[in-house]
């Protein structure tokens, strides 16, 4: 039975008991493990999949974005006067990087001459050095080729002419060019090269009282190095070319106008005149 107090309130004879919480679910997963909630549960990781997916959706929209804007872009348009001055530039680069390639032909030169001298022979330094005169000849084969094309490409600017890729046709010609030049032999490209001739001329007077053997008999045949001309004939380290350079026969009967300062064909000039 309830008892009173004094103030009339009335008490339960028992005390409350404290409500106890509901046991907390135990998730597993399918392995049958629990999942524990703060190493990151179900929630955490439908979280963290939808995250990727929103990331994902942006970048393929960004990568759309972008080939959109790729497209967009117009192509190539055609020079104006208002680009001479920087292929000029560019041109003026490669006349600078020949001037400097002639200067260190020149001290290799010098160099394998000295040495020559020195050791009164070709040793293999010397060897050494004659290679790389040929490599600087060979650069400043393909600096003057790209220059050419430059100064091609600026002068039909400067007539008017309307060139709309200029980087295609300059890559284009310079290769072209340059593939030409690599399918010649050693002898097709130093044999009568001026500055080599001159080079090698000077290297075996340095140590050598008679006249130097022709430059074909220098420089090793190879495939692709025919028979020499019956028009050309070796005298020292060059070649003479006895073809009239007017009718292009032999000569026959060599005769010498003032007029024409060549060596023609005394007969045929005749007939010509």
């Amino acid at each position: 039975m309830p008892t009173r107090t004094e103030s009339g309130r009335r008490t339960t004879r028992y005390a409350e008991q404290p409500v106890q919480p509901a046991a907390a679910e135990v998730r597993r997963d399918s392995a049958g493990d629990v999942i524990d909630e703060d190493d990151g549960g179900p929630a955490e990781l439908r979280d963290e999949a939808e995250q990727g997916d929103v990331a994902a959706d942006g970048d393929g929209s960004q990568d759309e974005d972008e080939a959109n804007e790729e497209e967009d872009l117009p192509g190539p348009q055609p020079l104006t006067s208002d680009a001479l001055p920087f292929i000029r530039q560019a041109s003026n680069g490669h006349k600078g990087t020949t001037g400097d390639l002639q200067r260190m032909r020149e001290c290799v030169a010098d160099t394998a001459i000295l040495r020559a001298e020195v050791k009164e022979g070709v040793d293999e330094t010397g060897t050494e050095l004659d290679t790389a005169f040929r490599d600087s000849l060979e650069l400043y084969e393909e600096s003057s080729i790209r220059r050419s094309v430059l100064e091609d490409i600026h002068q039909k600017i400067s007539h008017g002419h309307e060139i709309i890729d200029a980087v295609t046709m300059y890559k284009e010609a310079v290769a072209a060019a340059l593939d030409k030049h690599a399918k010649k032999t050693t002898r097709q490209k130093f044999a009568q090269q001026p500055e080599y001739v001159d080079f090698k001329e000077q290297l075996w007077e340095a140590y050598n009282q008679s006249a130097m053997p022709p430059m074909v008999d220098q420089i090793p045949a190879e495939q692709g190095d025919g028979d020499d001309d019956d028009e050309d004939f070796a005298v020292g380290g060059t070649l003479m070319d006895f073809r009239c350079p007017i009718t292009m026969a032999i000569i026959d009967v060599p005769v010498t106008k003032w007029v024409l300062r060549d060596v023609c064909v005394c007969q045929r000039m005749q007939t010509l005149l």
